[in-house]
């Protein structure tokens, strides 16, 4: 505004200003930039090959990547020939989730309640606790006879972690990745060590 010294702008004034400003650049972006590059196409070398790759694993995606809890993982780009990726993701699995009641699906899950996501089995392990983004996206398999967390705040495996073995965190309170526990009692584990339907 000019002001010789520095002085506070009123509310109203401000907002005058920002508006002013809005649609100036508005009509400015709208005639000049958007026309000048919406129909803008970009050559590409003949060497280029256009694939798609699932983001996780960087490698050619299969059902599992395009059914991510999260949403399809599966993106299309763009490799040098020959340096293409050849393989398929095996990071991600298909796994029998409660959609209903949430959590992962146990042998006590009722069928309708059941749909098949796929997770990911990042093969990595911290020496402390730490954020990690996808953490409530990671499915583990436990060892056969060990009980799943019950607890809804953390993953299904967290009875795994130990002294400087943990999995990485999110930040939700109720984990995708947590055990659905909505249809059976804590007396069926006495009976049921296999308790996770997804487990051989």
């Amino acid at each position: 505004y000019g002001y010789e010294y520095p002085k506070e702008i009123p509310r109203a004034e401000k907002d005058h200003f920002l508006n002013a400003m809005d649609t100036v650049l508005t009509r400015i972006y709208s005639r000049n930039i958007y026309s000048a590059y919406k129909d803008r196409s970009f050559e590409t070398s003949a060497s280029l090959v256009e694939v798609d790759y699932c983001m996780d694993s960087g490698l050619l995606p299969t059902d599992a990547c395009m059914s991510d809890a999260r949403g399809s993982r599966v993106k299309r780009g763009y490799f040098a020939e020959g340096s293409e990726p050849k393989g398929y993701c095996e990071t991600h699995v298909f796994v029998e989730y409660d959609h209903v009641c949430g959590g992962i699906a146990t042998v006590f899950t009722p069928e309708g309640h059941i749909k098949r996501v796929g997770m990911i089995t990042p093969d990595r392990e911290f020496l402390s606790p730490i954020i990690v983004s996808d953490a409530e996206y990671v499915y583990m398999e436990l060892p056969y006879g060990a009980l799943p967390s019950l607890d809804e705040s953390e993953p299904f495996f967290y009875t795994l972690k130990g002294k400087n073995r943990y999995f990485g965190a999110g930040l939700s309170k109720r984990p995708f990745n947590r055990l659905s526990t909505a249809h059976f009692s804590y007396s069926d584990l006495v009976f049921e060590r296999n308790l996770l339907r997804n487990q051989n």
